[in-house]
This record gives structure tokens, C-alpha cells and sequence, in this order.
């Protein structure tokens, strides 16, 4: 998957599908009485695209077995969906519809239907749970197929997914920076797995032992030496050979936050730093938190407001030389 942002309106149902088929995946339309009326406003990023889609009239649409995750997310109308020997999920507003990898999937559209359609990268989500569990897996990740929207793991999810596409559509300039880019990305991912039931969710959740303070010592030594890396928990816990659970406990114990929260006080500092040695005619407060992964520029100023203070552009008004 490239990165970029398309708008595209058609009623020639063979362009709908091939416009489709570049964003998302082979597929077959079969639109009721030939006829279809496509909306879509899609988002590419590197290991996954978010797309609002309609078809107007009713439409079935039938996906061949593919390497990613799916999840669907109606917002008006009600939809039906089946995937592989699965039963058929009923789904409207308030409720989202996982898809596996590897299984065929038919998706009937009521008219009117308009819908969020998420693809998620498949190596990409597996090699999060590797990480977040610190250790291989063995039989394939499987998600529950319905999700419930009213919970508060899955609103995370969808704000974070609601996130990417205004700052996409915005062109906003925290998306040139890759690692603030990575970090939406990974936020996507890791709400995913952390909140919607799946094979693994047990070993997600079980406590573990807090590590040595050897292994906590290391992963703060790789976050004051690499804060610009694309860390994550489970990323930082394979680094130092740990589980996620085991370093946050450890992180706690040691620190008196998580993993996460101590990467963003490094961050923090790093990006009041370059706020007193830059020239405010030579940068933006915006360009400054995109460099150290800060993606919501908002979460950001309040954040660096109680560490210091001050708001970020009182601090890059005044150099200190």
C-alpha cells in the first residue's frame, strides 16, 4: 500500500471496481439492476487505507481470500456480510465487522448504505501482536467478527482511525513526518488488538512478573538514545527480550509510568529543546511536534504546558541565543 488521499465519484460500475481493486483488493461488484451511484473519499497509508464508500442502490460485493484484515464500519443504512464458513453478521451503526485473512468474504449493502472500509496490512498487525506478546505465535490471529462501537477500546480505535483521515484530507503537515505518521499507524494497530476480543486476548491481558531492572535499565537507555525510533511497547519489549506486559509492570515499578508515557516526557524535552534553539522565522510549532511523533497537536500543548509551563510558542518565541 502507497500513501496518498482520492476522491472519486462514478457510475460506471466497471471504474468503481477498478479504482477499488487498486485501493483495496481484487473484487466483483454486482450492483442491483447494473446500477450504482459510487462515493469514495480514501486514505493510503503505508500498512493500511481508510475509505468511506457508497454505492447508492443495493449492491453485493464478493472479496477473494487476501493476505490483510478488514474491518467495516457502517455509519448510515445496514449491511450483511459473510466470510468463509462463518455465520452471516448483520450490521448497521453503532457496530463494525472484522474480516480474517485468507477467507472469502460476500458483502450485501442495503441502499443507502454508506460505510468506513478499513484494510490493515496482515503482516503488519501479526508482527504487532509478536511484539506486544514478546514472543512467536502460533495459530493465525483470528478476531471476533462483530465489534462493538459503544465500547471504549473500539472508540479509541475509530478516533484514531478518524484521526488519520481529517489530518490526510488536510494535508496536514504533521503527515510529512514519518515518524508521526507511524506512530497514527501503530496506534491503529495496537487499539485493534488491544481492544477487540480475538485468539490471543488472554495472553494480552494475563499479568506477568515485572522484569529485572537490567531490562528496564536497557529500554530506557534505547529511549534517551533513539527517541525518534518508531517505538512502540511491544517493539521496546522485543528490543530488550521481555513481554509488553512484563516491561510495563517493570516500567512502573522503576519509573512510575508506562513505557509510553516515559518515551513522550523524552520526547517532550527533545522537542523543548529544539523549540529554544530554533529561530521561530525558521519553523512552526506544528513541524517541531510532527518531528518527535506528536500527532494531535492539541494532546501536545497541553501535554508540554503541564511539563513546562508555558505553551509551545511562548518557548519558540524566546531563543536562547
Amino acid at each position: 500500500m502507497g500513501n496518498g488521499h482520492v476522491t472519486f465519484t462514478t457510475s460506471d460500475p466497471d471504474e468503481a471496481r477498478d479504482t477499488l481493486t487498486r485501493l483495496y483488493l481484487p473484487l466483483e461488484l454486482l450492483p442491483e439492476r447494473g446500477e450504482l451511484a459510487m462515493r469514495l473519499d480514501a486514505t493510503a497509508h503505508t500498512a493500511l487505507t481508510i475509505g468511506l464508500i457508497s454505492f447508492g442502490p443495493r449492491i453485493r460485493v464478493r472479496c477473494p481470500p487476501n493476505a490483510h484484515y478488514h474491518v467495516v464500519l457502517p455509519l448510515a443504512g445496514r449491511a450483511r456480510y459473510h466470510s468463509g464458513d462463518g455465520p452471516a453478521v448483520v450490521s448497521e451503526p453503532g457496530t463494525a465487522t472484522v474480516f480474517a485473512p485468507e477467507a472469502p468474504a460476500e458483502l450485501d449493502w442495503a441502499p443507502g448504505t454508506e460505510q468506513l472500509c478499513v484494510m490493515l496490512d496482515g503482516r503488519e498487525v501479526e508482527r504487532e501482536l509478536r511484539q506486544l506478546l514478546g514472543r512467536d505465535v502460533g495459530p493465525r490471529l483470528a478476531f471476533a467478527a462483530r465489534m462493538d462501537l459503544s465500547r471504549g477500546p473500539a472508540r479509541t480505535w475509530v478516533e484514531a482511525l478518524m484521526l488519520l483521515t481529517r489530518a490526510a484530507r488536510q494535508e496536514s503537515e504533521l503527515l510529512s513526518h514519518p515518524l508521526a505518521a507511524r506512530r497514527l499507524e501503530q496506534i491503529v494497530f495496537d487499539a485493534l488488538l488491544t481492544g477487540q476480543p480475538h485468539n490471543y486476548s488472554d495472553q494480552l491481558t494475563t499479568g506477568a512478573a515485572s522484569p529485572g531492572r537490567s531490562a528496564v535499565r536497557c529500554a530506557v537507555d534505547l529511549v534517551q538514545a533513539y527517541p525518534d525510533r518508531e517505538w512502540t511497547t511491544g517493539r521496546l519489549a522485543a528490543a530488550v527480550s521481555v513481554s509488553a506486559r512484563a516491561l510495563t509492570n517493570g516500567f512502573r515499578a522503576e519509573t512510575g509510568m508506562t513505557p509510553m508515557a516515559y518515551l513522550q516526557n523524552v520526547r517532550l524535552d527533545r522537542a523543548h529543546q529544539d523549540l529554544l534553539d530554533t529561530d521561530s522565522s525558521r519553523t512552526t510549532v506544528t513541524h517541531v511536534a510532527g518531528r518527535w511523533g506528536f500527532t494531535h497537536l492539541g494532546r501536545f500543548a497541553a501535554a508540554y504546558r503541564a511539563r513546562y509551563e508555558e505553551p509551545p510558542s511562548r518557548t519558540l518565541r524566546r531563543r536562547t541565543w
